[in-house]
């Protein structure tokens, strides 16, 4: 958040975050690279002591000249995608008590496509009353100080309050071309626990809905919904 959060304001790419992901995939094609999506690893191969490669999803197996290089915790890298029996003991142990999400937080974020325009009705009837800037172009958070440390503090015991704090941003009020013209993409984070007391089957449903109730106080035009995504 630090690197985003500062003059001239929330920096994004034109287009979405998936321009960045484009441009280093047309970088790394140009030089070479064969990109793979949609297969998941299934093992790290390992012979004489030394990763030679890995087996994917499908059956298919791709051989390493130098290594593997895996972008996953090292409770993910160093534990299923191996077979049993490749570390001994004592690195098994240590793999096991890596710290990993000591505050059980982590982020639940929805992304929402409206047939019209989102809009802060009352943050907007305020800010007319300085300087009439229009906050639709800007990040906005929900909540008081107070209810985002009681927030953090449910998430330490796998709760959340019925109202959580929410990140919001109208993306379209800064790059047009995610939408068609006169409608919006609305971006929303919310932090959470990682894990809930009642598991996640049951408690994702519940905070996507906590979550739009605390937007819906503060943000208009969300009953012109054609589509979201929530991650989790």
């Amino acid at each position: 958040l630090a690197a985003v959060h500062r003059q001239p304001g929330v920096i994004r790419p034109i287009g979405g975050m998936g321009a960045v992901m484009n441009a280093m995939a047309a970088y790394a094609g140009a030089r070479g690279a064969d990109i793979r999506t949609n297969t998941g690893v299934e093992r790290v191969m390992v012979s004489g002591n030394r990763a030679v490669g890995v087996r994917l999803g499908d059956g298919s197996e791709i051989l390493s000249r130098r290594g593997v290089l895996a972008a996953v915790p090292p409770q993910t890298a160093y534990g299923p995608l191996l077979d049993d029996g490749v570390l001994d003991s004592a690195t098994t142990a240590k793999i096991a008590v890596l710290p990993a999400s000591g505050n059980n937080s982590a982020t639940f974020k929805i992304d929402v496509a409206l047939a019209g325009r989102a809009t802060y009705p009352n943050g907007m009837a305020q800010r007319r009353k300085t300087d009439d800037v229009d906050i639709r172009g800007t990040a906005l958070m929900t909540g008081t100080f107070e209810q985002n440390i009681r927030q953090l503090q449910a998430i330490r015991s796998g709760s959340s309050l019925d109202r959580p704090p929410v990140y919001m941003a109208v993306l379209t009020a800064n790059d047009q071309s995610l939408a068609p013209d006169g409608q919006d993409v609305v971006y929303l984070a919310a932090n959470v626990p990682a894990q809930t007391q009642d598991g996640w089957e049951k408690s994702k449903p519940i905070l996507a809905q906590s979550i739009m109730e605390s937007v819906s106080s503060h943000m208009s035009g969300l009953d012109s919904e054609i589509g979201r995504i929530e991650t989790s």
